[in-house]
């Protein structure tokens, strides 16, 4: 397709039955909204009635927006679709993952990757850019995500984003989790990537993200996000009583000592002095 903002124009489709890997003109999907859309509308035509999560008939697509990796405030996250295990039903849902996994597809060039069939043994995929792998990921099943991710790196560069399934994954745990940098998880696909042999996805790109919008227009809208981080900061320490700390704190361990500072205080206050914001 012609460049567009935000979009790289490829989507990648991986059958892992076959070992065969395409691209797709992004072009074809421009109707339905960002990642989900587009998972939506591949299950909706690519499925037949029956299929179930684990078979190798279900597809699981990684997508992402027009905005991902294009520097605009939170428009990091990845949408999984596919047939939800946990459902009752095995319909189809999205499973949503942070961290920074997302914007490197769009910087090796991709604007999603359609995951389909099932590998005769565990493997992993490897994109670094245009050039995409199916590599044995034999020496990396029955270990977590953790371990994984850190083999991985080891061995295509410390720079690879990855996403990974651990050993509830492999087991078809119906609740299991794809994670990336460590923290970041989409709930309920793990057990699909298990059924399809398929432990984990790495990239690396080197490519950017171009944008409709001119620069000033950019600028602008990261500084109103900036301000608009600060002023709640500044609101929710002067809430803790605690002016000037970032309530960061409650989430880097420090929570018991912030609150139990701020009932210090609540407790030290005279009853007739208000209580401000």
């Amino acid at each position: 397709m012609a460049p567009l903002g935000g979009y790289r124009g490829k989507i990648l489709r991986v059958d892992l039955s076959t070992g065969k890997i395409s691209s797709e003109d992004t072009a074809k999907y421009k109707d339905f909204l960002g990642g989900t859309g587009l998972g939506y509308k591949i299950l909706w035509d690519e499925l037949k009635p029956g299929t179930k999560a684990f078979d190798p008939e279900n597809r699981i697509t990684f997508g992402v927006g027009p905005l991902t990796g294009s520097g605009a405030p939170l428009s990091g996250l990845v949408s999984i679709t596919s047939l939800w295990p946990n459902h009752i039903n095995e319909l189809p849902a999205t499973g949503h993952m942070g961290g920074h996994w997302g914007a490197e597809l769009k910087f090796a060039g991709w604007d999603s990757i359609i995951v389909q069939g099932k590998a005769d043994k565990p493997v992993w995929i490897f994109i670094n850019d245009d050039k995409v792998e199916i590599r044995d990921a034999r020496h990396l099943w029955g270990n977590g995500n953790f371990r994984a991710t850190e083999e991985i790196c080891n061995e295509v560069g410390s720079d690879t984003q990855v996403a990974a399934i651990g050993q509830a994954g492999e087991n078809l745990v119906r609740i299991a989790c794809v994670m990336c940098n460590r923290s970041h998880s989409a709930g309920g696909v793990g057990g699909v990537l298990g059924s399809k042999n398929l432990k984990a996805i790495g990239i690396r790109g080197t490519g950017a993200v171009a944008i409709a919008a001119d620069k000033k227009r950019g600028r602008i809208s990261r500084t109103n996000f900036c301000r608009w981080s600060a002023r709640t900061t500044r609101a929710l320490c002067r809430a803790h009583r605690n002016p000037g700390r970032s309530t960061m704190a409650t989430r880097v361990g420090r929570r018991a000592k912030v609150c139990t500072g701020a009932r210090q205080n609540r407790r030290s206050r005279p009853a007739n002095v208000p209580r401000t914001i």
